[in-house]
């Protein structure tokens, strides 16, 4: 029996690959993935997750002759990136026999794969906004995402080609927390230990659970807390700092369902004209976000990329268009954590600190 090997060792293989051109013409030449700064590593990795899914559901309506809908041809650099790459690892498959009875299901659940590890890496980089008594014994989420990467790896597995350098970016970022946070992962860290792609459904039901378990854990440590008198809320000097750029100013928030008291304390806390909250849906067409965006009094956009749709993701080239701050938030929204990413992403954007309401 051969020795199981570690991720990194598997072997890439350099013959060259035929690339879908979805009628579009021969692709260009295939180009490494560039790899993050760690500061925003892990919100360009989901990014990129959400953009390999988006690309393998388009693949598969364009190969059915399905109609495409307004989300799926409103495509980026990013998602065309990734459609290119993958159609490159699969085109070899198209003049096979096989290609719709067996392969194509198999782009299918590469979509869907995907997007489950989009969700993962989320959660597990939200959790290092907690403290380390709230994680969990274990840290949980960080063995939901070695699940996930390894899923992944599974789905990847029937379309032959090279490693995926994606994946190996999610299994480095995820080897190196797991190293920080002294967590030993148990399974789905070799290359030989590979889940059944079937667990997709169950494994995303899991991610769901412990999603809502970090939530009730950012409350009290203990009950007795709650009969005390609620103290003022306590805010970072990164709340300041961001207040002084953004007072007397209106910004847009997309993501998940409006909270009156959240939007309160953002608009409160960063002393804000106004705080417009955009609610979002999965696969809604993002058309409706530009007319907001392009308004005059508008200087920053936020989004929540942690309850937006992966297409969302495109919301950046409208705020390029019209010269507003975009920033992604990869947790919650609370003013702390609003403000250092407003300060870490977007404090230089001249229009979005300078300019006049």
């Amino acid at each position: 029996m051969s020795e199981a090997k570690d991720e990194n060792d598997e072997a890439l293989p350099t013959e060259p690959r035929i690339a879908l051109t979805l009628g579009q013409g021969a692709p260009p030449s295939a180009k490494p993935l560039s790899l993050p700064q760690r500061e925003d590593e892990s919100l360009k990795l989901i990014e990129e997750c959400h953009a390999t899914a988006w690309a393998a559901r388009r693949i598969v309506s364009h190969e059915r002759g399905e109609p495409s809908s307004p989300e799926e041809d409103a495509d980026g650099d990013l998602h065309r990136e990734a459609t290119r790459r993958l159609a490159d690892r699969i085109g070899w498959a198209r003049a096979d026999d096989r290609w719709f009875a067996q392969l194509l299901p198999k782009v299918e659940e590469l979509g869907a794969a995907y997007e489950v590890l989009a969700e993962a890496l989320a959660l597990a980089s939200e959790s290092e906004h907690l403290p380390e008594s709230r994680r969990g014994s274990g840290e949980p989420s960080l063995a939901l995402l070695a699940e996930a990467q390894a899923m992944a790896r599974t789905a990847l597995g029937p379309l032959l080609g090279p490693a995926d350098p994606l994946q190996l970016a999610v299994f480095d970022w995820l080897k190196r927390r797991a190293a920080e946070r002294h967590v030993f992962l148990k399974r789905f860290m070799r290359a030989d230990d590979r889940p059944e792609i079937a667990g997709l459904v169950d494994l995303r039901e899991r991610l769901r659970r412990e999603r809502e378990r970090l939530a009730a854990a950012r409350g009290p440590l203990d009950r007795t807390t709650e009969k005390r008198p609620k103290a003022a809320p306590h805010f970072g000097p990164e709340v300041e700092a961001a207040a002084k750029l953004l007072m007397g100013k209106a910004v847009v928030l997309i993501g998940g369902d409006g909270r009156p008291e959240a939007s309160q304390a953002l608009e409160t806390a960063l002393r804000l004209r106004e705080l417009i909250w955009i609610e979002t849906r999965e696969h809604q067409s993002i058309e409706r976000f530009e007319s907001v965006i392009a308004r005059p009094d508008v200087v920053a956009v936020f989004l929540a990329i942690r309850w937006a749709s992966h297409s969302f993701g495109d919301v950046k080239a409208f705020c390029e268009r019209h010269g507003k701050a975009f920033v992604r938030l990869p947790g919650g929204y609370s003013p702390n954590q609003v403000a250092e990413q407003f300060l870490k992403q977007a404090s230089g954007h001249r229009r979005g600190t300078h300019g006049t309401a």
